[in-house]
């Protein structure tokens, strides 16, 4: 199970950058304009299954994974890049005690170039090394880590999808905004944006 533990400190996309964009002066809308750039982003990097902005996310897991038929070793993959670090890898022993493991003595990290077909990065025991064996319960396995960039950092591209659904929905609320997302497809420009950076498995 992954799970957001430390939201991002700020948007990819100002709320100045956002009513320079709608061509709104006054303040009377900021509230709204503010969320509508929270739910683009979030739909941004739901499209995308990256991280835009620096987040803490915890994958947890019922046990460590055990090496295929092939010997390939028994990795475990980081969803949501670009990493930008590993911040804990904790289980739960058989008694029930956690314990901690060390990067470069227990586990290694990779993080392959970020390309949509690419690998995403992803820790494996160290050479010679095994991983544990947990305590066979949910989340048992817990890995922290961080992903996304600075704001100033996230690419143009994925900042112009983001202006173009606040726009959409700023012209169009009532009818593709509901809560707190996005409930009407965006249009082809948004997807033409968004296709370079989609997160593709294989």
């Amino acid at each position: 199970m992954l799970k957001l533990t430390i939201p991002p400190a700020a948007e990819p996309v100002s709320l100045t950058e956002a009513k320079a964009h709608l061509r709104v002066d006054g303040s009377a809308d900021d509230a709204l304009i503010a969320a509508y750039v929270g739910a683009a982003r979030q739909y941004v990097e739901s499209a995308t299954q990256r991280q835009l902005v620096t987040a803490t996310w915890e994958l947890g897991l019922a046990a460590f994974p055990c090496a295929d038929r092939g010997g390939t070793p028994p990795r475990i993959e980081l969803q949501r890049p670009p990493l930008a670090t590993v911040n804990s890898v904790k289980y739960d022993d058989a008694d029930g005690v956690e314990q901690t493991l060390a990067v470069n003595v227990d586990y290694v990290l990779f993080t392959p170039g970020d390309s949509p077909t690419g690998p995403l990065p992803f820790i494996e025991p160290a050479f010679g090394r095994a991983w544990p064996t947990a305590r066979a319960m949910t989340n048992s396995v817990r890995i922290r880590y961080d992903s996304g960039q600075a704001a100033a950092s996230v690419p143009s591209a994925l900042k112009a999808a983001i202006l173009l659904i606040v726009g959409d929905l700023y012209a169009n609320r009532e009818g593709q905004f509901a809560g707190s997302g996005i409930v009407v497809a965006p249009n082809a420009t948004v997807d033409a944006l968004l296709w370079p950076f989609r997160i593709v498995a294989v």
